[in-house]
């Protein structure tokens, strides 16, 4: 831990969490203004997840791409550029009309897809090999800290601006920090070739190097299934404390943010684990099955439990079925090919963002079915635990040539 200190591994830690942060922040606001923001679009607040698989497939298809591009541009122009894309799909959203909605979802997940591969880039650069699984968790702190400060901010900012206002100013942090960033560049990006060849827009490249190894393969598959709970909790959690429990938005929003808080100290304990305790592959193993046991009990809650045990358990929930991602790209990293981290990552977060597509549309298929809640969440518990019993089945899978 002392290691990561260090200016050489410290300062990209901590660059790679703020525009992670930043650019989840701004996906993740939208769930939290849509109670509000349907009134003035016209929509169901349950469209949510509708306007998040939009999000993802938008991530699903830039993440590879930004794999392609990162030799070029470096990892830090990458991020900058994310940063720039979520801002301005949050700008999009203020519109308040149903088919910039819609552009605005395919604008933040062309921030979204990218912003992955590039920080891993450069941290697999950055970082050695033994404090890698550390540093990937910590940088993927910045998911649940970006959606901590969605909770947390975007309540008060709609009582002060009302909901385009606030999504107006959420937008504005993200341009700020892509900005900020700028100093680094000459640091962060120096493995760039902006006189090599013309990087390439391809999907099919990190696709099939990761589908060609055992164990990529079984890892990108499996992650499929955790990211389809993990952004489904994300997607939902504040409408499902609304609709179903009766919180208020305040409270929901705090609860919301408790549970991205949760991913952030899940995420340093898993990564602090790593290697030292258990080895990498087996935490997501366990990490997995317990966030199919914190979702059954979520769905038994009812207006009758007090808020403090609504709050343990979203900040449970949240330390697992967010708190997945770091060990996950550390092994995805572990398991590259040298050189090849970024372009894994970027491959392998082709199939992360498909679950993220798949999860919420099913709660919303399942919701629309059964107007139960507990069935939708229990469906994802269930498949969870299928996702790490296979992954257990491959624990031996050997690191490609």
């Amino acid at each position: 831990m002392r290691a990561l200190v260090s200016v050489a591994v410290g300062v990209p830690v901590l660059a790679t969490v703020v525009g992670q942060s930043l650019v989840t922040m701004s996906g993740l606001s939208v769930p939290v203004l849509a109670p509000r923001a349907a009134e003035t679009i016209g929509i169901d607040p349950g469209n949510v997840g509708a306007y998040t698989a939009i999000v993802y497939a938008a991530a699903t298809i830039t993440s590879p791409i930004a794999g392609g591009l990162l030799a070029r541009y470096g990892g830090l122009r990458i991020q900058q550029v994310a940063l720039a894309m979520a801002s301005l799909g949050l700008v999009l959203f203020a519109v308040g009309h149903p088919l910039a909605a819609i552009v605005s979802a395919l604008a933040i997940g062309c921030g979204v897809g990218p912003a992955t591969p590039a920080s891993s880039h450069i941290l697999a650069r950055q970082t050695p090999p033994p404090l890698q699984p550390m540093a990937f968790s910590i940088k993927q702190t910045g998911v649940p800290i970006g959606g901590a400060l969605a909770g947390l901010l975007a309540p008060p900012l709609v009582l002060l601006l009302d909901w385009q206002g606030a999504a107006l100013a959420l937008a504005s942090a993200g341009i700020v920090c892509a900005l900020a960033l700028q100093p680094l560049r000459g640091w962060l990006d120096a493995d760039r070739r902006p006189d090599g060849p013309r990087a390439r827009i391809r999907i099919r490249g990190p696709l099939a190097l990761i589908f060609s190894h055992a164990g990529l393969r079984r890892l990108a598959l499996a992650s499929f299934v955790f990211s389809a709970m993990q952004l489904s909790v994300s997607a939902f959690l504040v409408v499902f404390f609304v609709e179903a429990i009766g919180l208020d938005l305040t409270r929901a929003g705090i609860a919301y943010a408790i549970a991205q808080a949760g991913g952030v100290v899940g995420r340093i304990i898993w990564g602090a684990l790593a290697e030292t305790v258990l080895r990498t592959r087996t935490l997501v193993i366990l990490v997995g099955v317990a966030t199919a046991l914190s979702m059954a009990v979520l769905v038994q809650a009812d207006a009758s439990w007090p808020f403090w045990l609504l709050a343990g358990i979203a900040a449970l929930l949240g330390a697992t079925a967010i708190g997945w991602t770091g060990l996950y790209l550390a092994e995805v990293a572990r398991l590259a090919p040298p050189g090849r981290a970024g372009e894994a990552t970027g491959g392998a977060m082709f199939m992360t963002f498909g679950g993220v597509v798949f999860g919420p549309p099913l709660v919303t298929a399942i919701l629309a079915a059964t107007g139960s809640y507990p069935a939708a969440f229990l469906t994802l518990a269930a498949l969870n635990l299928a996702a790490a019993a296979w992954l257990a089945a491959g624990r031996n899978d050997k690191k490609p040539e």
